[in-house]
């Protein structure tokens, strides 16, 4: 583990902390103090605070940063560097997770807006009773999609681009081939130097999440 760490960093494991702290203090007061009335919202916003402790956990343990280079988008671990096949499974699960808070988030705004607007009837319908059952079914196969698409496709399978073997090098010292990373690749020069657009990773990449937030290393 990388005993120094950058300003950036500091500044992203405080927010991360802060964030695991405050949503096991709010899955607490769901369970404790929620009303039975709210139904399925109730078990919304706890799978919602339960997703955020994921995110906030691994991105506690692996301080996970990006680098841009190129058509090269390259999200990697930045602690645990030395368990390369533990921190690829928790930097492709940071974006599994990522990704699954953007479901449960868009389903509850549908729960408030019926409820602000007086679809009560619609809001019934979908949202009363075991009908949860159904929302964190869904939740579980997209968190399924991204993972598989992101081990799959975009995990270190040591076919990364040589100029971008050298750039990580020279940026930051290490190999790729022994780091824990996603990788897109939009698109590549060929011999030639024109671009070859890389549709593969395009399509696929719609399906991952990327947290705007990452900080990049200096």
């Amino acid at each position: 583990m990388h005993s120094r760490l950058e300003l950036p960093q500091y500044i992203g494991l405080t927010g991360s902390m802060l964030s695991f702290s405050c949503n096991i203090f709010l899955m607490y007061i769901i369970g404790k103090f929620s009303r039975p009335e709210y139904g399925s919202y109730r078990i919304l916003m706890e799978v919602m605070a339960g997703l955020y402790v994921v995110y906030s956990s691994i991105d506690i343990l692996v301080l996970p940063s990006y680098f841009v280079f190129g058509y090269n988008y390259f999200l990697f671990t930045t602690h645990l560097v030395q368990y390369q096949e533990l921190s690829q499974i928790l930097i492709v699960t940071f974006c599994s997770a990522f990704g699954c808070i953007q479901v449960v988030l868009s389903v509850q705004f549908i729960y408030r807006y019926l409820s602000v607007a007086s679809f009560n009837y619609l809001r019934e319908k979908y949202f009363k009773g075991r009908r949860h059952i159904v929302w964190v079914s869904a939740t579980t196969l997209f968190f399924l999609n991204w993972f598989l698409v992101a081990i799959l496709v975009f995990a270190n399978h040591g076919d990364h681009p040589k100029e971008l073997e050298e750039a990580v090098m020279d940026r930051f010292g290490r190999n790729v081939t022994d780091m824990a990373f996603t990788l897109v690749t939009y698109a590549q020069l060929d011999t030639n130097g024109k671009v070859q657009i890389n549709y593969k990773d395009i399509v696929n990449s719609e399906r991952v999440f990327k947290n705007p937030e990452f900080q990049f290393l200096t």
